[in-house]
């Protein structure tokens, strides 16, 4: 299978397979008539930011806002469902990215109810690590496609590297070569060095679009700290959401753009 072949694939399994349903939590509700200030304290308890509010035949009307209560009743402090906050369990889990490019939260919809909520926490899950992995891994073979394509000789390629790393580059080589007599010298690239390569050559950095070689370097930047910190199993991706939000979207946009 190709890298073409790998990409379209992967989207295609997350398109119809990876549902928002893998990320939703149950949503707590309470009624109008509950204390608005230890509907607050309970929520602070729970760590939840919102609660469902229900009426007396247990249908979820509307929700409340844990920062926005105070005294009184719930009733007080209702906040109706607008049509953007509200999404079906079977979207999938590449177009949730994208909305939540404008929101922190959403409401799942099961048939016609609301039964379950979606929060900015919940894109550092397994699913979304999952895919963000994959596509900074289907990233890297096809930057490594081009760079053999435009270079004549793996040799040629390394020597655009700063010296520390074609070091590093040779180092490895040398060091995997004992156990692997097929292994070529350009397949012990580290994604820091794919990048160089791609902001020091131009065809690379045009098909990419790539508007400047600064930009370059931060999206190489932003997206080895996403997949370290997936690798390595830390609780958050990043600082905050749009670290991950980000990296998807922005390695999207360039694997289109390499890959069409």
């Amino acid at each position: 299978m190709n890298v073409k072949e790998s990409y379209y694939n992967l989207k295609s399994m997350f398109n119809e397979s990876m549902t928002v349903e893998l990320l939703t939590e149950p949503l707590q509700t309470c009624r109008l008539s509950d204390d608005a200030e230890e509907m607050q304290v309970l929520l602070e308890a729970a760590r939840f930011d919102h609660s469902g509010v229900v009426n007396d035949q247990n249908e979820v009307i509307g929700y409340i806002d844990k920062e926005s209560l105070g005294k009184g009743y719930v009733e007080s402090y209702i906040k109706p469902f607008k049509t953007t906050d509200l999404i079906s369990n079977s979207t999938s889990m590449i177009d949730l990215i994208y909305l939540f490019h404008e929101r922190d939260v959403m409401f799942v919809l099961e048939r016609n109810q609301i039964t379950g909520i979606v929060t900015s926490a919940d894109l550092h899950k397994h699913p979304v690590r999952l895919l963000a992995f994959s596509l900074i891994s289907i990233l890297e073979m096809a930057l490594l496609d081009e760079i053999k394509q435009v270079y004549r000789t793996e040799k040629e390629a390394i020597e655009q590297l700063p010296s520390s790393r074609s070091e590093m580059v040779y180092e490895l080589y040398q060091e995997r070569l004992k156990s692997n007599k097929d292994l070529k010298l350009l397949d012990n690239l580290q994604l820091a060095d794919k990048g160089e390569l791609t902001k020091r050559t131009d065809e690379i950095l045009e098909k990419c679009e790539f508007h400047s070689r600064n930009q370059c370097e931060r999206f190489f930047s932003d997206i080895e700290k996403v997949r370290n910190n997936i690798a390595h199993a830390q609780t958050y991706i990043g600082e905050d959401h749009n670290a991950i939000i980000r990296a998807i979207v922005d390695v999207n946009m360039v694997l289109k753009n390499l890959l069409g």
